[in-house]
């Protein structure tokens, strides 16, 4: 059986190889932009600062299957999520989504935001069998907000707890955005650093 850890200093490279195998648009939907090697480098950094807000699942191969990464700012949470291409459909998304909301759940929080969740549909769907709330906009002039199916498909794990929204990143407040932090520099903790080297 899989289980989720905490990444270590030792992970480094294998999370800059990940990082680097997701394609252009896996990158957009997980970073919400196009990131350099170098910006993954930094945003890397910034994630093993705090690795207590972030799980790994390790796979027999040398390579990661999937990282979680929540940051937290102002009583909000922002979800970064990816799964390795190879390790897609073998519950590795639910894994890490049950520790995302077990990590939020113990900061009190109900609501976590994730970049480019209206131009995910296999996310949403899989939120939805598990029994979370999700806001999104299918348009620029729309919101939507699509409730759980009636029962959810992972009843024991953190899922199953109702009261955590996803929203998209797009609902965030200006005050839970994070100011612009420089490639390779250190955002203030506590900060949602913004993807590096570019504004939120």
């Amino acid at each position: 059986m899989r289980s989720a850890s905490c990444p270590t200093r030792e992970d480094f490279h294998k999370l800059v190889e990940h990082f680097l195998a997701l394609s252009s648009q896996e990158r957009l939907a997980r970073f919400g932009e196009l990131l350099s090697a170098a910006d993954i480098c930094a945003y890397v950094e910034g994630l093993l600062r705090e690795p207590q807000c972030a799980l790994v699942v390790r796979d027999p191969q040398p390579d990661l299957a999937g990282v979680m990464h929540l940051e937290f700012r102002d009583g909000a949470a922002l979800l970064g999520l990816s799964v390795a291409g190879w390790a897609r459909s073998q519950g590795i998304g639910s894994l890490l989504l049950d520790g995302a909301v077990s990590l939020a759940r113990a900061r009190g929080l109900n609501m976590i935001y994730m970049r480019n969740l209206s131009g995910n549909p296999p996310l949403r769907r899989l939120l939805l069998l598990a029994g979370i709330n999700i806001a999104w906009a299918p348009d620029a002039s729309s919101t939507q907000l699509d409730l759980p199916v009636a029962k959810p498909r992972f009843p024991g794990g953190a899922f199953g707890k109702r009261g955590v929204t996803f929203a998209d990143y797009v609902f965030c407040t200006a005050e839970e955005r994070s100011p612009e932090v420089p490639v390779g520099g250190a955002a203030p903790r506590d900060c949602w650093p913004a993807t590096p080297g570019r504004g939120a």
